[in-house]
């Protein structure tokens, strides 16, 4: 067997067994609330909104997918996949965020 062959058969030896099984996370998503705290917005303005998450348990976060942005009335204000809120039209709405089995709302008046 040439040379680099066989260094090439142990380097990928040596990474497997290097990669050996990793403990699983035991991270929970406790809680999930949206900031800043505005309930007020103006027709025409952009509002940036985030989410705080709070994790129990060991390990990391598990991966997973992105918090999930929504409106319960869209022709009021929308939201994009951020967060980013943009007021449309006077009326009330409510604002949404869920990340796996964790949700918070925010009733939101646009005012003229």
């Amino acid at each position: 067997m040439p040379l680099k062959r066989v260094i090439s058969a142990l380097l990928l030896a040596l990474t497997v067994v290097g990669c050996g099984p990793t403990a699983p996370s035991t991270k929970q998503l406790a809680s999930i609330k949206i900031v800043p705290d505005v309930s007020l917005l103006k027709v025409g303005t952009v509002t940036q909104f985030s989410s705080v998450e709070t994790w129990v348990g060991d390990g990391g976060p598990p991966p997973g997918p992105a918090p999930a942005w929504s409106m319960s009335d869209d022709s009021i204000a929308k939201v994009d996949f951020s967060g980013r809120v943009m007021a449309i039209t006077p009326g009330t709405t409510s604002l949404t965020v869920k990340r796996f089995n964790q949700t918070d709302s925010r009733i939101l008046l646009v005012m003229p």
